[in-house]
């Protein structure tokens, strides 16, 4: 009997622990103005997430100025489909270049066009969202581009 209660509990336990993941930039600069491509001044981030699940996910943006302050805005969720990628820039909303599910994730706040942002989620694992993040500097006729695969957060 001792035992059937401990695998009951254990069952339990189990059953009620919801999982959850998130990946990190963990620094963008996009002060790039919208619309031009390439830029014609400054640096535009492009965060790309993409869903590799069969079903949709509602992913939790926070973002950090380059002092630790909270730069969230509100709401700060976004549902991403299934086997779906979307691409965004962090702080300027662009419609020549984000599309509409780009511009459909909520951008930072606060004065600063820098910073880190963490996309979280509940539920799967910590592999079901992959990212990337791209900066694009350009001074209107060259463009120079460097990308990193986005790490697993805490």
């Amino acid at each position: 009997m001792k035992k059937f209660a401990v695998l009951a509990t254990v069952v339990l336990l189990g059953a009620g622990t919801a999982f959850a993941g998130s990946v990190v930039a963990p620094w963008f600069l996009d002060n790039a103005a919208a619309g031009a491509w390439p830029p014609s001044a400054g640096t535009a981030t492009f965060i790309t997430v993409t869903n590799t699940t069969s079903s949709p996910m509602t992913l939790t943006i926070t973002y950090r100025d380059p002092n630790g302050a909270d730069a969230t805005p509100s709401p700060n969720t976004f549902i991403l489909n299934a086997y779906s990628p979307v691409s965004f820039r962090p702080t300027v909303l662009d419609t020549t270049t984000e599309g509409p599910a780009g511009q459909a994730v909520p951008d930072m706040t606060g004065a600063l066009p820098k910073g880190s942002a963490r996309i979280s989620w509940l539920g799967g694992t910590a592999k079901d969202i992959q990212g990337r993040s791209t900066l694009i500097t350009g001074n209107g006729a060259t463009a120079y581009e460097g990308a990193y695969v986005l790490p697993e957060g805490p």
